[in-house]
């Protein structure tokens, strides 16, 4: 029998999601300017506004929706726990899609890229 999503997706994990996709993006920003003065000195020459964009139009999660959608084949891991891993990983995919796919010109113009 299928499980229904309903079942384990509260509208709390809704505000997660939306959090969490603030969160990823702070934290690539995050590593992108940690590691931008050893990519500085493999001559990829980032400035602040190419660091800007690159944190804000990162990859998309292709392989965490894979590995999501593994996981909810497996009978070991209960299906609340692989449902709700899908559940973000899924999120995180669209809002990016949507959000960052709508806005990514706007800020490279706003950025003068």
């Amino acid at each position: 029998m299928a499980a229904r999503i309903e079942e384990f997706i509260t509208l709390k994990d809704f505000m997660k999601n939306m959090a969490l996709y603030v969160i990823l993006h702070i934290i690539r920003f995050c590593g992108i300017m940690t590691l931008s003065p050893f990519m500085n000195m493999m001559d990829y020459k980032l400035d602040f506004n190419s660091i800007v964009f690159a944190s804000y139009a990162g990859m998309r999660g292709a392989v965490a929706l894979c590995l999501a959608l593994l996981l909810t084949e497996n009978a070991k891991v209960p299906k609340s726990v692989s449902m709700l891993v899908l559940f973000h990983v899924c999120g995180i995919v669209v809002w990016t899609l949507v959000i960052n796919g709508m806005t990514a010109a706007w800020l490279l113009n706003a950025l003068g890229l």
